[in-house]
């Protein structure tokens, strides 16, 4: 239900990586009707009502998914940068 609020701070402050808890999302509902596109949106919803995480990785940077898990609502991405950075959304 704050679907608007949050696409209108993306718009507004264009940020290269973004990690959300709670997302509520289910399949019903598409990666590109969150954000805009330039973004690759790694998700991880629950089968149940409630819970859910995603990370979203601007197109800028390199990136790939290394885990996504429902059960614990987990999903685990790597930046293909020099060392790498592995990111966790718990």
């Amino acid at each position: 239900n704050k679907l608007s609020l949050f696409q209108s701070f993306i718009y507004s402050h264009s940020p290269h990586i973004i990690a959300l808890s709670e997302t509520w999302l289910s399949d019903k509902i598409y990666s590109n009707e969150i954000l805009p596109s330039g973004y690759i949106i790694y998700r991880s919803d629950r089968q149940t009502r409630g819970g859910g995480v995603l990370i979203c990785v601007s197109l800028s940077l390199s990136s790939n998914l290394i885990i996504s898990h429902s059960n614990i609502d987990m999903v685990v991405v790597q930046l293909l940068t020099s060392p790498p950075i592995t990111l966790c959304c718990l």
